[in-house]
């Protein structure tokens, strides 16, 4: 699996809804395939540098990482709702590794991200 550094820009007054697709990378055929996220945990821990800035998780675990109903896909949904963006992302630079903790027990570094959180004007309406 090939890892890229992703930029990103959100908002936290607005709902973070982001389909993914994982693919595994063979190079002695130069071939993608779906990665198979069957039994597969994904999480991912926003940090960042500023002073008093605590760590945001999104998990399967969490409900705010949702896979496929087909995992064989590798496909994945970023799911967090505004009201939570809000209450735990201020604005500025953070930094999240997506991981994935597969069945037999090893555990994935696949993305890296750089999210710059934009403060919105008004606070989310639940």
């Amino acid at each position: 699996m090939l890892q890229v550094t992703t930029p990103l820009q959100l908002y936290n007054n607005a709902d973070w809804e982001q389909p993914f697709l994982l693919n595994s990378y063979n190079p002695n055929t130069n071939t993608r395939a779906p990665f198979d996220l069957t039994a597969c945990q994904l999480k991912m821990t926003l940090t960042s540098s500023a002073a008093g800035v605590k760590p945001f998780d999104i998990s399967t675990n969490l409900g705010t990482i949702i896979v496929n109903t087909d995992p064989t896909t590798g496909q994945f949904m970023v799911s967090v709702p505004a009201t939570t963006m809000w209450a735990n992302l201020v604005q500025g630079y953070y930094n999240a590794d997506l991981l994935v903790f597969t069945a037999p027990g090893s555990v994935l570094n696949v993305q890296s991200f750089d999210i710059e959180i934009i403060a919105g004007d008004t606070a989310p309406t639940p």
